[in-house]
């Protein structure tokens, strides 16, 4: 059973980008890569769930947008990419934490131009929207 807030959210078509390849149900390998390594890695998934939540939190508010809430989580899977793994890799500041397979995530993902960042958080939105509704069942 799918929640209010579940059938309000606005999923787009991938299927229909140009640039649709399918890759392991991804549109692309890059969206792919970079949705691997967030799940996969135990430091920067540790990362994405911490700085996630807050946003996710706000879906539990009974007047809360989805969609204000998706377009927030997309803009901060950006920022996370950019502060945690591109940033400190790119301008060598180690001074800051930097992720112990930073570089290797880094040529893995491939072309940050072409990763569909709204696409990883229609995941994260979507999964916690169904945890959300198998809590209150």
């Amino acid at each position: 059973m799918s929640s209010q807030k579940e059938k309000e959210l606005v999923r787009l078509d991938w299927k229909s980008y140009d640039d649709f390849e399918d890759y392991n149900g991804w549109t692309n390998r890059e969206t792919w890569a970079v949705k691997v390594w967030y799940g996969d890695d135990e430091t920067l998934h540790g990362i994405v769930k911490m700085e996630l939540q807050p946003y996710l939190n706000e879906l539990k508010e009974p007047d809360s947008d989805v969609n204000v809430v998706l377009f927030a989580v997309t803009n901060h899977l950006q920022y996370i990419y950019e502060e945690y793994i591109a940033f400190p890799i790119l301008t060598l500041e180690y001074e800051r934490p930097i992720l112990q397979n930073a570089r290797m995530m880094l040529s893995d993902m491939g072309s940050k131009w072409r990763i569909q960042w709204r696409e990883i958080a229609e995941h994260y939105v979507g999964d916690f929207l169904e945890e959300q509704a198998r809590e209150n069942q």
